[in-house]
């Protein structure tokens, strides 16, 4: 087995999903009230932060205006701002600063302290 060699199997069996719509799915998460979290590189290309707000906005949530309303936090390792976030209700959206579209890569640090104030907030 080599690294990455089974990529083409898994991206071939799920093909049919790729490029389609999440918007509804992710709308029957939030009315079940299920916690959704997204993040975004602000340096990303490819799924670029202005990109993911527009896709937001599509979102029918009825608690969409308090997202929107809502006040963005700055997320700081060893004193240092990495991460903003902002988050209402069960909704949460980390904007990961110096990341592009691999976060684990790029800022391994900020995106471990995303997932620890996710699994936290649980």
């Amino acid at each position: 087995m080599t690294w990455g060699g089974q990529g083409n199997d898994v991206f071939n069996y799920l093909a049919t999903a790729f490029m389609q719509s999440i918007t509804p799915g992710v709308d029957t998460l939030l009315d079940a009230g299920i916690l959704v979290s997204i993040e975004s590189g602000n340096l990303d290309l490819i799924c670029c932060t202005p990109g993911t707000l527009n896709w937001m906005k599509q979102l029918k949530w009825s608690d969409m205006p308090g997202f929107w309303n809502a006040q963005r936090s700055a997320l700081s390792l060893n004193q240092t701002v990495v991460s903003f976030k902002k988050h209402y209700k069960n909704l949460r959206m980390y904007n990961i600063l110096a990341a592009g579209h691999m976060v684990p890569h790029d800022q391994p640090g900020a995106g471990q302290q995303m997932l620890v104030d996710i699994i936290g907030s649980q």
